[in-house]
């Protein structure tokens, strides 16, 4: 058992503090995991019980609730191993009361605190409402509806844990939740954002979100994604309504975010461009502890979100949605605002889907895209060039679905090889131009400060990054070509 948790328990003993260790803990061993963290209810005053612990072990002590006598200790820096973090809560009557008030049966075991050990010992479990077997069953199931209406996240957290855990929820709990879901729109956005983040964290996120929409509960949280069901697309082009192709891109999303040498050797996923680092490029974290790869998988589903409010149909029958990158970019944007995420998270989804048809429209015919259109690309879509590219190719697996034409996709995938290929490099065009900076082109050419110094300076790393100019005089004369020019429009249109 590592230092924080012995210390932790020792000084709960030792302080005389009756005491469970309950819940995801107990799951998790159960299940073969290491806990993120631990779950404590005492019999007596939990404030004591905190500061008992903090004292003991160095932890910060974090008041989660001082009401109803929630408090957190974090682990102390200079412990790498063990719990993130130890929750201490009063007990809700006697250890058997408290459990059947908890969320689900999965979570409501418990071991007192003297019994706790690293190999759990099923005999000192207690389980009054079977959570061992829902476990092995893989079943989630609440102890009553009362939970739910007790505190409605919990109906974003069964979802969670069919993502997370690969479980099925049964048909009653199933029932319960859609009866609750409408509690769900005044929960805790920070918690019901939370979860919706563990959702999408998980490997089997799509199966997460079909829960949430079968039960009523995404439309409580998201109800803009609403106006998406039922809107038809032109069927040479997507096999689903708006609301169907978003929820596939999340399946599709999940399974190219996966090892692809998994799949059949003639899977359309094989076709699928991947670098040397892919795992780790989509493990970096973005904001609120959450990856690249999560937020990719949340783009997914709303990355057609301003489609229903742009459709338009022109004199000769066709289907346009134009703008609705834009318009979807604003919507989100105020969506996971209201959820109360991060600027950098809000930015980076937004910024996804804002121009998530562009690596699509790179080039024409999919023949190989210009070294300049690249550039462009790069230049232009910045920190999310490379998560926007697989963005891109979930929504074109997810619009063609079953009618899916090997040539024409493994020409996206090459189009999408070609962006790639300067993702996970040291590409020139990355840096700033080594040949001139605005000071010395201010003194070549006897300019003052100002945006003409900037515009001169993009033009030259674009032409540094095509390999047109290789040395400062090149670089020089180029320049002179592009103010003489300038000058030369400036006087026509006088």
């Amino acid at each position: 058992m590592c230092t924080f948790v012995s210390g932790s328990l020792n000084a709960l003993t030792e302080g005389g503090f009756n005491g469970y260790v309950v819940g995801g803990a107990i799951r998790d061993k159960l299940l073969g995991r290491a806990p993120d963290d631990l779950d404590v209810v005492v019999s007596s005053d939990s404030a004591s019980a905190a500061k008992a612990v903090s004292g003991a072990t160095g932890g910060r002590l974090v008041v989660l609730d001082a009401i109803r006598g929630h408090y957190r200790i974090n682990r102390p820096r200079e412990s790498d191993q063990g719990p993130g973090w130890i929750d201490v809560a009063p007990m809700l009557g006697d250890i058997h009361q408290d459990l059947v008030q908890r969320d689900f049966t999965i979570n409501a075991m418990a071991v007192s605190l003297p019994n706790w050990s690293d190999e759990l010992d099923r005999a000192h479990l207690i389980d009054p409402l079977g959570g061992q077997e829902d476990l092995r069953r893989a079943v989630v199931q609440t102890p009553s509806i009362a939970v739910l209406e007790a505190d409605p996240v919990r109906c974003v957290r069964a979802a969670r844990f069919v993502a997370q855990f690969g479980m099925s929820i049964d048909e009653r709990t199933r029932g319960q939740i859609r009866e609750s879901a409408h509690l769900v729109a005044g929960a805790s956005p920070e918690r019901v954002r939370d979860e919706i983040y563990g959702v999408f964290a998980s490997q089997h996120a799509y199966a997460g979100v079909r829960v949430l929409d079968e039960t009523g509960v995404l439309s409580a949280i998201v109800p803009e994604l609403d106006e998406a069901r039922g809107v038809a697309q032109p069927p040479n082009h997507h096999y689903w309504d708006v609301f169907e192709h978003s929820m596939h891109a999340v399946h599709e999303i999940d399974q190219i975010l996966v090892d692809v040498s998994n799949w059949p050797v003639n899977h359309a996923l094989r076709d699928i461009p991947h670098a040397p680092d892919f795992p780790e490029y989509f493990d970096e974290e973005v904001g609120d502890g959450q990856s690249r790869a999560t937020l990719l998988k949340m783009a997914c589903l709303f990355h057609d979100i301003g489609k229903p409010d742009t459709k338009t149909t022109t004199e000769q029958g066709k289907t346009q949605f134009l703008g609705h990158g834009e318009l979807g970019a604003q919507l989100v944007s105020e969506i996971l605002t209201r959820l109360r995420c991060s600027n950098n998270v809000i930015r980076h989804v937004s910024r996804m889907i804002h121009s998530h048809l562009r690596p699509g429209q790179i080039s024409q015919e999919r023949a190989e895209p210009s070294r300049r259109a690249v550039f462009r690309y790069w230049r232009d879509m910045g920190s999310v060039a490379v998560d926007t590219v697989y963005l891109s190719l979930a929504d074109y697996l997810a619009a063609r679905g079953p009618r899916i034409i090997t040539s024409d996709w493994q020409g996206f995938c090459g189009v999408a090889g070609v962006i790639l290929n300067r993702a996970f490099e040291e590409p020139r065009d990355s840096k700033a131009s080594l040949l001139l900076n605005g000071n010395q082109i201010q003194r070549h050419f006897g300019l003052k400060p100002g945006p003409k110094i900037g515009n001169l300076l993009k033009i030259l790393n674009e032409a540094e990054a095509l390999g047109r100019v290789e040395t400062q005089e090149e670089a020089v004369k180029m320049l002179r070509g592009e103010i003489a020019r300038d000058t030369s429009e400036r006087g026509s249109r006088r």
